[in-house]
């Protein structure tokens, strides 16, 4: 990572409240720590530490976990969703297949710049966990990822212009950008804004034929009504997945299953 990178992982990590002078799965702390206000080097020594997960110890890569947090951090994915994968997906079975096929075949879908969209009329069906697990996975294969909420886009313009100028660029110019909860507007005036800004980003990552993978809960008839010319570009560059199902976190699924990783003093890693 450049020292610019470096800047912004731990202005990241302080706003997520993550700790990047100790492993973020084991606790484990280098051989060497570093003073505090100095970047994380490269090469640090760690000692041989083991995590708990799922009734068994497991030999902890602490560099691993830590490179990955780090990179995680950079493209601004919730620290929610690091150690969420498939044994924490609850919902529709044919969501994560999509998910599955479209890493299967990223070379090609990268090379004609096609995204995925994954939407519901349902909160909780796992959209968000679905494109974090694609991007993180492609974080991993390499890939520059970023992640931001719809509404973030659209108050991009409150920022001072330098801020805004520098993250109008990498909204538009990154690989892959995940692109969540996309919603509708609740005025007239308010849904003319919005689809002017949408459009002129997704206009500029269509033709650079980049990825963007994007979830939201309004359904196609809605997304053409309140975004009709944004909505004819993605179209052409984007296969959509309507998920099935209910709201799985009402289920209470993976509140049971961290409360059982509490009471056994277990950790998921980062994956």
């Amino acid at each position: 990572m450049s020292n610019q990178q470096f800047d912004e992982v731990e202005r990241e990590a302080r706003e997520q409240g993550v700790n990047l002078w100790s492993c973020p799965t084991c606790g484990n702390k280098p051989d060497h720590p570093m003073p505090v206000g100095e970047p994380v080097p490269d090469v640090v020594g760690w000692a041989s530490s083991t995590y708990r997960y799922l009734g068994k110890d497991y030999p902890c890569d602490c560099a691993g976990q830590i490179e990955l947090a780090r990179h995680y951090l950079l493209a601004h994915i919730p620290e929610r969703y690091w150690r969420l994968g498939k044994p924490e997906y609850f919902g529709d079975k044919q969501g994560w297949r999509e998910t599955e096929g479209y890493l299967a075949g990223w070379p090609d879908f990268k090379r004609f710049g096609l995204g995925l969209e994954f939407h519901s009329a349902t909160q909780g069906s796992g959209k968000t966990l679905l494109v974090s697990w694609i991007a993180r996975q492609l974080i991993q294969a390499g890939e520059a990822v970023y992640y931001t909420r719809f509404r973030e886009v659209i108050g991009l313009y409150n920022m001072p212009y330098d801020e805004q100028h520098a993250l109008a660029k990498r909204l538009s110019h990154t690989t892959v950008l995940v692109l969540d909860e996309v919603g509708g507007a609740i005025s007239d005036a308010q849904r003319k804004f919005w689809a002017l800004e949408f459009e002129d980003l997704m206009r500029s990552r269509v033709d650079g034929n980049r990825v963007t993978l994007m979830t939201t809960n309004l359904m196609p008839e809605q997304m053409d009504e309140d975004y009709r010319r944004t909505y004819s570009l993605l179209c052409a560059t984007q296969h959509r997945y309507e998920m099935k199902g209910v709201d799985v976190r009402r289920s209470n699924e993976v509140h049971r299953k961290d409360l059982e990783l509490i009471e056994n003093k277990e950790t998921r890693p980062i994956c």
